[in-house]
């Protein structure tokens, strides 16, 4: 265990806020079903973004909620894991498949074992491409959050109605997902007109795809990315007026790189999943909008979508036009995305049941922590940003939704991790805190989290 600096004030501090939190809730066992005829593997591509989290925890709950036990495993963006994660659920008897790829090309193979051996496939939400193998896909319509993301940079710059230009750059996703060039090109078929007049302009001269692509759609890229873009052309003050980011990490790297090196006037900047981090800078003004992709839906048609392949009955689906993987035009179920902005995320995500504002106020661990000679930073969800706080010394406490540890709201403190997990204080249970929490149990229980540490540590 790492020695941790400041660990006894934080816990007492944090002791004392615990006080008159809701009490833990009881943690259930897994569903299962001794039939061995109804187990699906559900198939994601990581646990670094929130999204991925959300999505898996979705899935799985509507799931089990339905008889079914579930597999859910997570590939840590590596093709050649993906494809042994679905390997190892033909051969451990999964009846359906509930497949989001990294690389939308690279499971062509193993999906071709899976239909020789009667497995169905369902491709959620990002394509999987060339292969006959997937039965049907379930996802949002991904041209549709190009073109919010595009109209909406129209609308806020009132481009319709102006002879001004405006800098504008461009944030787009994974190159190995085919989301990816839909998110563009829907954006794009808004943009590129306003582009080619000259009213948006495009400095670094990157507009295509490829030369705005993020691989991974890791933060870190994107803000490096940015950083290099503000260094090279807007380091003298020029305005940058726009940002289209694809998704929430470029979002967050992007915000990143001009809270740290931009002098300018605040961008409007997309973003897309309404990840936690993300809506806050939303009401805090340092990101314009998102648009939400509510996966609470989607896991719901994607029930359904099993339901009806077990029993053997029609699968419902709104499109069998649209989505050709280049093997195949793939039936399929759409739902319709969002925009959110400071105008209607309450509408949308809090009195939608989405997120809670409930609870002690988030500022106390930004805000009031330096009246007791420490400092906190909001943390963006993800495994690596977490051990990376741990390894510099920093507690990490973190807001809880309904789980394992409460019914309500609750908050815990993690201050170490080792290859089984992360190590718990948790004062509502003392057998929370006996044993470690892998990132896939812990993470989709985390509503908000903060690095601790000593003021200027």
């Amino acid at each position: 265990m790492k020695k941790i600096i400041g660990m006894a004030l934080c816990l007492s501090m944090t002791a004392m806020l615990f006080t008159g939190c809701s009490s833990s809730g009881s943690g259930g066992a897994d569903k299962k079903d001794s039939s061995g005829n109804n187990k699906v593997g559900v198939a994601l591509p990581t646990k670094e973004l929130q999204r991925w989290n959300q999505d898996g925890a979705n899935i799985k709950k509507e799931l089990e909620a339905a008889g079914y036990e579930v597999d859910l495993q997570y590939a840590g963006n590596d093709n050649a894991q993906m494809v042994s994660i679905v390997e190892n659920m033909i051969s451990g008897g999964c009846k359906v498949l509930v497949i989001t790829p990294i690389d939308g090309d690279a499971l062509g193979s193993v999906l071709k074992t899976a239909k020789e051996d009667g497995v169905e496939v369902i491709n959620y939400d990002r394509m999987i491409t060339n292969t006959d193998a997937v039965s049907y896909l379930a996802t949002f319509d991904n041209t549709v959050v190009g073109e919010k993301q595009g109209e909406y940079i129209v609308d806020k710059l009132d481009l319709e109605n102006t002879d001004q230009t405006f800098n504008l750059e461009i944030v787009s996703g994974d190159p190995g997902d085919n989301n990816a060039t839909y998110f563009y090109n829907g954006a794009m078929s808004i943009l590129q007109p306003y582009i080619d007049s000259g009213k948006l302009v495009v400095k670094s001269g990157q507009v295509s795809k490829d030369d705005t692509a993020t691989a991974n759609w890791d933060t870190e890229k994107a803000q490096s990315r940015m950083d290099a873009i503000i260094a090279s052309y807007y380091a003298d003050g020029t305005n940058l007026d726009a940002v289209l980011c694809s998704n929430d990490s470029t979002a967050l790297g992007t915000a990143n790189a001009l809270e740290s090196s931009y002098t300018g006037s605040w961008p409007i900047i997309t973003g897309q999943d309404c990840d936690i981090a993300n809506v806050k800078n939303i009401v805090k003004g340092k990101q314009t909008m998102s648009v939400f992709k509510d996966t609470r839906k989607l896991a719901k048609v994607t029930v359904k979508m099993v339901n009806s392949i077990m029993k053997g009955e029609e699968v419902e689906v709104n499109d069998t036009i649209t989505y050709d993987n280049g093997a195949k035009v793939i039936p399929t179920y759409v739902v319709d995305p969002i925009a959110v902005d400071q105008d209607n995320y309450k509408e949308i995500l809090i009195e939608g049941g989405y997120y809670t504002e409930s609870g002690t106020s988030w500022s106390l661990w930004t805000e009031g922590l330096p009246a007791l000679g420490l400092s906190g930073k909001e943390l963006p969800l993800g495994e690596n940003s977490m051990k990376t706080a741990l390894d510099q010394g920093k507690l990490i406490v973190c807001s809880m939704r309904p789980g394992d540890f409460t019914t309500s709201g609750h908050y815990i403190l993690l201050y170490d991790y080792d290859d089984t997990g992360f190590c718990v204080k948790d004062p509502n249970r003392v057998s929370n805190s006996s044993h470690t929490w892998d990132y896939v149990t812990l993470s989709p229980q985390i509503k908000n989290l903060w690095a601790i540490s000593p003021t200027g540590f």
